[in-house]
């Protein structure tokens, strides 16, 4: 899981900046298919470390449910505007994430 990007202020703006139909997830992802847009390329550098205390703001104000599903909205969004998956794939999805929200509660 990403939790930190570095970007050129041009190609960020140039790609768009973020997408307002998300927040806080799926975030790295359209960004980096808005980069390729405008002939970007993404990096990753393994030696490169960040320290980022992963949920620790969302869980304070969010239940572990709101969050799930918040990142669910996210990445059906993503794979739907951004990868043009088929809708019942995204059904799918949408029944095996439901159906593991009742199981594991």
């Amino acid at each position: 899981m990403l939790a930190f990007f570095v970007a050129r202020a041009e190609d960020f703006f140039g790609a768009g900046e973020m997408d307002p139909a998300t927040f806080l997830y799926g975030e790295e992802a359209i960004l980096s298919e808005r980069m390729a847009r405008i002939g970007r390329k993404v990096y990753f550098y393994p030696s490169v470390r960040v320290v980022h205390e992963h949920g620790a703001t969302t869980k304070k104000h969010f239940s572990r449910i709101r969050i799930r599903r918040m990142k669910l909205r996210s990445d059906i969004y993503y794979y739907r505007t951004y990868r043009k998956v088929k809708a019942a794939e995204i059904a799918a999805a949408r029944l095996t994430y439901f159906l593991k929200d009742i199981t594991f509660r």
